[in-house]
């Protein structure tokens, strides 16, 4: 299992597909499958 950590200002989390995704201010996507994911540990306001 792993953890996923959110802290830039302005982030956007979100889940499709059974996959959290985190946009950025900058177009940057990151993507998680759901199954692998334990923890999401958000910071500031996100």
């Amino acid at each position: 299992m792993s953890y996923l950590y959110v802290c830039e200002q302005g982030a956007v989390i979100g889940c499709e597909a059974n996959r959290f995704q985190v946009r950025y201010k900058d177009g940057m996507l990151k993507s998680v499958p759901g199954e692998t994911l334990e923890v999401i540990e958000i910071f500031g306001k996100v």
